[in-house]
């Protein structure tokens, strides 16, 4: 989804300031969070794509994916463009917690797993760790820490999943999802995908 303002334009500051109210609003507020994604300026998620493309190669293949899936029908044509970044952060925000809420724990898995997982129309960055049975779930960070795992998605794949519409394996299969980290940790990140309260449990 792509981001327009239409007859204001917020200065920086109070863009940030606004933004940052949204944030505490949303519950998501921390120290490590950074004003760079898409809700704050469209303009930087642009540059942020780019910046993803070379640290992880065919990231940008999932923008591609997306289009043909909308072109099919298995997903809903693009919805009309919002000036109203605010609310779309809140929105935005409150899928992601639900996301990391329903996010399968096996038991013996103690080990921490850790991944972050960005949406790669607005840029937004949210980092999940799951240990000892529970989930962590940290939305707008700079981005991934060391040894986590990156999963590359698009807003609109993982609305479906956490909606039950769509499956995590069915994405990956249609090039909706990516992961890049270690591969040792790819089944047991899978395992989690098959989220709670869904048929697969």
């Amino acid at each position: 989804m792509k981001f327009h303002r239409t007859g204001f334009a917020l200065a920086p500051a109070m863009r940030r300031g606004a933004l940052g109210v949204a944030m505490v609003i949303a519950g998501t507020a921390n120290s490590h969070s950074v004003f760079a994604c898409g809700y704050e300026d469209p303009s930087s998620a642009v540059f942020q794509r780019s910046v993803l493309s070379l640290s992880y190669p065919k990231a940008l293949y999932v923008l591609g994916a997306l289009t043909q899936a909308r072109m099919d029908g298995t997903i809903a044509p693009e919805p009309i463009a919002t000036a109203n970044y605010l609310l779309g952060f809140i929105k935005t925000s409150h899928m992601l917690q639900r996301f990391g809420a329903a996010l399968q724990i096996r038991s013996g898995d103690d080990e921490e797993l850790a991944f972050t997982l960005v949406l790669i129309e607005p840029m937004l960055w949210t980092r999940f760790s799951i240990h000892e049975g529970h989930v962590a779930t940290t939305v707008h960070v700079e981005g991934p820490q060391p040894g986590d795992l990156v999963v590359v998605t698009a807003e609109a794949v993982l609305r479906l999943i956490v909606d039950r519409r769509m499956t995590a394996e069915r994405a990956e299969e249609l090039g909706l999802i990516r992961i890049y980290g270690d591969p040792s940790k790819f089944d047991r990140l899978q395992r989690s995908f098959e989220l709670r309260g869904s048929e697969q449990d």
